[in-house]
C-alpha cells in the first residue's frame, strides 16, 4: 500500500513541477507554437488522473474486501499507465520541439 502512495505521491510532484526546457530570450520574434497548448492540455488530463489515482487509493485504504480492493488496485493502476503514457507523448513533443528550434537556428555551412 505504502509503495502506491509513493508512486502517487512521487506523479503528484512529477505533475506540479513544469520544467522549463529552453530559454528563447534571444528568440523574441518566436511566439510558442501549438506544442504549448497541446502541452497544457496533456498536463491538466495528468492531473485529473492523479487525483483519480489518489481517489482510488483512499477507496483501496477503506475496502475490507480482498477484490475489491483487487479490483481498485488494477484500476489504479490502468489509471497510472495512462498518465505515464500521456507523459511520455509530451516529453517527445517537447523533445521535438527543442529539436526543431535548435535546427533552425544553427546557422547554414
Amino acid at each position: 500500500m505504502q509503495h502506491y502512495t509513493l508512486l502517487t505521491a512521487l506523479m503528484l510532484a512529477t505533475l506540479a513541477v513544469q520544467p522549463v526546457l529552453a530559454d528563447d530570450a534571444h528568440h523574441p520574434e518566436q511566439k510558442a507554437e501549438a506544442a504549448a497548448p497541446a502541452a497544457d492540455q496533456t498536463t491538466q488530463k495528468m492531473q485529473v488522473n492523479a487525483k483519480r489515482m489518489q481517489a482510488q487509493l483512499e477507496k483501496m485504504a477503506k475496502s475490507k474486501d480482498p477484490m475489491e480492493r483487487q479490483k481498485l488496485m488494477r484500476e489504479n493502476m490502468q489509471t497510472m499507465q495512462a498518465n505515464m503514457e500521456m507523459g511520455k507523448d509530451m516529453m517527445q513533443m517537447m523533445m521535438e520541439q527543442m529539436n526543431k528550434s535548435q535546427s533552425m537556428s544553427m546557422p547554414a555551412k
